[in-house]
């Protein structure tokens, strides 16, 4: 039976989040744009002041921003403001049985069963990211018969 438990260093990943100024209820804008769809209930047109009026932000995207779980972006820019520190580990459980057996000069036989389980959680900074799991039990086997006819002559079976 072999157990190993490999922990792999964490990786940050750059990743774009809407800027603040789209956040905020009132959409404070420089200049007049169409917002995406998805965060106006309904779709709308442009609109000629500089800030849009709360009733037209989707309440879906209004508490998304409001939670606890959305980040703030942490520079200025409209796309790569945000980081996630995504980290993972292996976890492998194996065992490993092998037969050898030879009856006579003639016949020799061996099998060999493995089982194993891998497990590798993944963990994001990030929360709505979410969190992975990969699960692999696996099985094999194998079955080995050599039989001697002369010294020229050999039959081989594996199954």
């Amino acid at each position: 039976m072999e157990t190993s438990h490999n922990c792999w260093p964490k990786r940050v990943f750059n990743f774009t989040i809407p800027a603040l100024r789209f956040q905020a209820p009132a959409l404070h804008l420089r200049t007049p744009v169409r917002l995406p769809a998805c965060l106006l209930t309904p779709p709308t047109q442009l609109w000629r002041t500089t800030s849009s009026p709360p009733s037209m932000i989707s309440p879906v995207a209004a508490n998304l921003f409001q939670s606890g779980l959305y980040v703030n972006p942490v520079n200025s820019n409209l796309q790569f403001n945000a980081y996630n520190t995504q980290g993972h580990q292996t976890r492998n459980d194996q065992g490993d049985v092998k037969v050898d057996y030879m009856p006579n000069e003639s016949n020799h036989i061996w099998g060999r069963y493995s089982q194993g389980f891998q497990t590798i959680p993944y963990s994001n900074s990030f929360q709505l990211i979410g969190s992975n799991f990969s699960e692999s039990p696996f099985h094999g086997a194998v079955v080995d018969w050599t039989h001697t006819f002369s010294p020229t002559m050999v039959m081989d079976a594996r199954m």
